[in-house]
């Protein structure tokens, strides 16, 4: 996953234990831990907290979910724009974008590791995307210059089971 600010990660060490995952930065970062006796105490006595936690954690796991539907069954270009699309808008939603731009601290292989792509094949799709005129990237600058062919090229939200195929 790629967090950005405001983010929360490592959910699942609120209560103790070590995380299952490593986390890497691209920037500088400020991060705040939890006491596990206290966030026990709170998971008891605060439904506010329950609530929040287990929105957190639904929110997580629909997320990863459809990023790795995303990466079995959408191609490369595909994948790239739900990508570029996906950290506008929520980038945007954090006041971090402005007239379809932001700025994308990852570096090309770090991109190309989040997208399952060799940076090579990353590459051509990106140029590909240039030539097209749909983005335009300098450094870390992103402009998505054409919002509506972006997202078109974005596959159709797929069900991950056929009801047909469901007894």
């Amino acid at each position: 996953g790629i967090l950005l600010p405001g983010d929360t990660f490592g959910i699942e060490t609120l209560f103790g234990g070590a995380a299952d995952h490593m986390v890497w930065s691209a920037t500088a970062v400020q991060y705040a831990t939890f006491d596990p006796d206290a966030t026990e105490r709170l998971f008891d006595d605060a439904p506010w907290f329950r609530r929040r936690l287990m929105r957190a954690l639904a929110d997580t796991s629909s997320a990863m979910q459809d990023w790795m539907i995303q990466l079995g069954q959408c191609n490369a270009e595909e994948r790239t724009a739900a990508l570029l699309m996906l950290l506008y808008e929520r980038l945007e939603a954090r006041g971090l974008a402005r007239g379809h731009r932001f700025r994308l601290e990852l570096t090309q292989v770090e991109q190309a590791d989040a997208l399952g792509l060799h940076i090579v094949h990353l590459n051509r799709i990106l140029s590909r995307l240039r030539a097209r005129r749909l983005i335009g990237m300098r450094g870390p600058e992103v402009d998505l210059l054409d919002l509506d062919a972006l997202s078109a090229l974005m596959p159709a939200p797929r069900q991950a089971l056929r009801p047909d195929l469901v007894s």
